[in-house]
């Protein structure tokens, strides 16, 4: 099996993916807040989980025999069709999103109606959120911090929580894709192609 990574493939799965983890965190951070992850120390160790997953991600999908399986057939529709929808609830969910940024101004029933205008959108971010929590409960034991509201607890609870919704975004496709959703355009690639 050929894991060796090409510079030109890692930039633009760099370039795809970082896109996606930040669309695809942009819920869960605003879950966090509401559940006393809103210090300024918790959103730089939000920043930086996103960013470990980010890179840790494109690392993986840029190997070459990965990249290969990835951006062809099944796993090349399942992935584009979990992308696709995931941006399409992003963006159902702008209004939301501009309501947010009164939250500064307005406090907590800001974010209550905000929280309550995307609940239906971002019910599977409030699940993965509380398996995540689960999973580090499991998981600190054999941690060497303590606590769940932590600078580095922070940090390991956001790379559980991308991972689980990456695996949840998949999920999704492999569905979508079933339902013939997901297939190429011919003019322009949505996945980056090997190199």
């Amino acid at each position: 099996m050929d894991l060796t990574i090409t510079y030109p493939t890692f930039l633009k799965n760099l370039k795809f993916w970082s896109f996606h983890t930040l669309i695809n965190s942009i819920p869960s951070i605003f879950i966090a807040t509401m559940h006393d992850w809103n210090r300024p120390e918790s959103f730089i160790a939000m920043a930086l989980g996103i960013i470990i997953f980010a890179l840790m991600l494109t690392y993986f999908m840029s190997m070459k025999d990965i990249n290969t399986y990835c951006t062809t057939g099944i796993m090349a529709r399942a992935l584009r069709a979990g992308t696709y929808l995931r941006f399409i609830l992003f963006i159902i969910a702008i209004p939301g999103f501009i309501s947010f940024a009164i939250f500064f101004y307005a406090g907590n029933e800001a974010l209550a109606q905000f929280a309550s205008f995307t609940g239906l959108l971002w019910a599977p971010d409030f699940v993965i959120g509380i398996v995540s929590h689960s999973f580090y409960g499991e998981l600190r034991s054999i941690l060497p911090f303590r606590g769940i509201h932590g600078f580095f607890p922070t940090i390991v609870l956001t790379i559980l929580q991308g991972i689980f919704l990456m695996t949840m975004l998949f999920a999704a496709g492999l569905l979508l894709a079933a339902l013939g959703l997901g297939k190429e355009n011919s003019k322009r690639r949505f996945l980056p192609k090997t190199a």
